[in-house]
């Protein structure tokens, strides 16, 4: 039987699973950091204000237990911006950076 004109080298195929796997990867890792946000936003408006600050005014509480987001996000995206790498994930290689090369 001769080889189908659609069949793709195995090279081609190879690359085409590891660009899915990547694909894959980071839905998933950002799901799962979407899903830490979305936890860690429900629960600071509705339980850490009255655990954490329960002298604090009703509206400060909640104020409160957000405080801590954006410093602790802020290094992260930085690092994400400046460098095409998470700086959670420093394992990963760099993602399409050569402009900055």
């Amino acid at each position: 039987m001769p080889p189908s004109p659609h069949a793709l080298p195995s090279a081609d195929l190879e690359r085409a699973r590891q660009l899915r796997r990547v694909a894959a990867s980071g839905l998933l890792g950002t799901a799962v950091e979407f899903y830490d946000f979305l936890v860690y936003g429900t629960v600071a408006a509705l339980v850490f204000g009255e655990l954490f600050f329960p002298g604090a005014a009703p509206a400060a509480a909640p104020a409160a237990a957000f405080a801590p987001s954006p410093p602790a996000m802020s290094p992260a995206r930085s690092a994400a911006s400046s460098s095409g790498t998470s700086a959670t994930g420093s394992a990963a290689s760099p993602c399409c950076c050569s402009r900055w090369a």
